[in-house]
């Protein structure tokens, strides 16, 4: 797959304006940014001087905001609590133009937030604060609506799990059936724990380490990923699978040819899951309402 500047054009102008249903795990991302200067008394731990705090959208929303900035209109489908980090979230997608009527407020949970404190640009500790238990049936029936409503007149649907709750079985069956009734192109950044309920879809994006668990074959070379990677476009019935190999890059197998298709190097990774989701299958739109679009989209074909 030769990348040349005119393809980035076509698969670019392809993406602008297309509305993205971008369903799951919606985390914040919170850096607390400071100094150290001493020691505390209190016990032989930094004590950081607080400089700035800033917020940014994690999990979930980071797709949707990788995508708003690539000019397609994600809408963004997931639970925050009925908290001031839920509340300072949505303005913050809000200011970001990422729409969020598709995110709900769940009362029996926080909003999930990983706090990272950074002192002299290196990160001392992180801080989770979350719920990992699956959403009650009630609130899995509210997000399912909230995706059926939203996929009129989009092209296309990422689901982003993180194995936060948000993603259940029962959910998963209920979007994916949908979609693929309304001929949707679907791409999952799945976690291994749900692997088996993504047989269709259009393409998944597991890291090495997912895909090592959920077919049985640990990867530790380019044997072992042939093998992972083959596994899994044949069990699941996939057009096609990618995967992540951290520094390494990336490797695509496709459903025609189940064998290593293509492998990235990190220098291409960006740009190659940029075009994986934007390149594939999505319809043209009219021109009056022509839309816009990892870690799913951007980590798909």
């Amino acid at each position: 797959m030769k990348l040349t500047p005119k393809r980035f054009d076509a698969i670019f102008n392809k993406i602008q304006g297309a509305k993205i249903v971008v369903a799951g795990d919606i985390i914040v991302d919170r850096y607390v940014w400071g100094d150290v200067d001493r020691i505390s008394q209190e016990a032989p731990v930094p004590v950081v001087g607080v400089r700035k705090e800033t917020l940014r959208p994690g999990g979930g929303s980071n797709v949707a905001n990788n995508l708003r900035a690539l000019g397609a209109r994600p809408v963004c489908v997931g639970v925050v609590g009925n908290d001031h980090a839920g509340r300072e979230f949505k303005l913050l997608l809000k200011k970001q133009d990422i729409d969020i009527r598709g995110i709900a407020v769940d009362r029996s949970r926080p909003t999930t937030v990983k706090t990272r404190i950074i002192a002299h640009n290196q990160q001392m500790i992180r801080i989770d604060s979350e719920a990992t238990r699956e959403l009650s049936l009630t609130m899995e029936n509210i997000l399912t609506r909230m995706v059926i409503k939203n996929l009129a007149g989009a092209r296309g649907l990422i689901i982003s799990d993180y194995a936060k709750g948000v993603v259940t079985r029962g959910f998963i069956r209920a979007i994916v059936s949908y979609a693929r009734k309304k001929g949707l192109f679907i791409a999952v950044d799945p976690k291994e724990k749900h692997i088996d309920a993504y047989a269709g879809v259009s393409i998944i994006t597991p890291n090495h380490k997912e895909a090592g668990n959920a077919t049985g074959i640990p990867i530790i070379d380019d044997a072992t990923l042939r093998r992972a990677g083959a596994k899994l476009v044949k069990d699941l019935s996939l057009p096609a699978c990618l995967i992540t190999l951290g520094e390494n890059g990336m490797a695509l197998f496709s459903e025609k040819d189940p064998r290593l298709r293509a492998k990235y190097s990190m220098s291409r990774a960006r740009a190659t899951r940029s075009s994986a989701f934007l390149q594939p299958r999505l319809p043209e739109a009219p021109r009056s309402t022509r839309p816009r679009s990892l870690p799913t989209m951007l980590r798909a074909l």
